[in-house]
């Protein structure tokens, strides 16, 4: 996100080189090189940390396996292609009647989704044995909320723009990528970046689940929610209460298939 200034720039930068043959090939090279620099950070930036070596992710290379797993992923990104081509083609982002209403119903999307994700990612908390909610304070939370902050200002750019029609090319790049930027902020990040997050935390507790915390004949559920408890883990996505201060605290519906998920675990363990 910190790089998009980079492409309006390159456009118009290309847009306002000479007529010049060798002064043209001198922009094109430098213009060139810049993208060259910023696909390698780009890329640079998004390898895992520790790095695995090339052969170890060979040996892990299973593209069925990869296929099973991303379908879903690949025909979102799919439809997502379809949908700019769309756009592109028949120059949709330029309509000021279609682009502002849309703007204000993707705004209003986010806006929801961030508020409804940082929501499940909030803990409880008993102070002076009262339960209630704290702030949402995991990453994810944070991040939907500054997306929907940076998506807004980039649409809000993006029609002011067109509002005032500036003229040139490289306004037009400006405009496409306000949009694409903030329409990705606003309807993708503000969702997936708590969904992953819950995911990761459903996963954990079912991988860390061995006989020694939940042992044989024991309640999972309510092993579970006082292993929460123990670790100040009690998210509103794995435990519900009535009211605004609830007397007590139950596993939800999420909760409930995560203690399923443990049990099933230690059942094919005990085999």
């Amino acid at each position: 996100m910190l790089l998009s200034p980079v492409i309006p720039l390159a456009a118009i930068a290309v847009d306002r080189l000479p007529d010049d043959r060798s002064e043209i090939s001198t922009g094109t090279v430098t213009v060139a090189g810049v993208a060259l620099v910023v696909t390698a950070l780009l890329v640079l930036g998004s390898l895992p940390s520790p790095i695995r070596t090339p052969l170890a992710v060979l040996a892990d290379f299973k593209p069925l396996r990869i296929i099973k797993r991303r379908w879903k992923q690949a025909a979102v990104a799919l439809a997502v292609a379809g949908l700019v081509w769309t756009v592109w083609q028949f120059e949709l982002h330029t309509k000021p009647w279609l682009v502002i209403p849309t703007s204000i119903l993707c705004g209003a999307f986010g806006i929801r989704m961030a508020l409804s994700g940082g929501k499940s990612l909030q803990r409880w908390r008993r102070v002076e044995g009262v339960w209630g909610t704290e702030r949402a304070e995991p990453p994810a939370a944070a991040t939907a909320g500054w997306a929907v902050i940076y998506g807004l200002g980039y649409l809000a750019a993006a029609d002011v723009l067109l509002i005032i029609q500036p003229a040139g090319w490289g306004w037009q790049a400006v405009i496409g990528t306000a949009l694409a930027f903030g329409l990705t902020l606003l309807l993708i990040t503000s969702w997936y970046v708590p969904r992953v997050e819950r995911r990761r935390i459903r996963r954990q507790l079912v991988s860390e689940a061995i006989p020694a915390i939940y042992p044989d004949g024991c309640d999972i559920a309510e092993t579970l929610r006082e292993r929460l408890e123990g670790h100040a883990s009690l998210y509103r996505f794995l435990i519900r209460g009535e009211g605004e201060h609830p007397s007590e605290l139950t596993l939800s519906h999420t909760g409930l298939v995560v203690a399923q998920r443990i049990e099933a675990k230690l059942r094919q363990q005990a085999r």
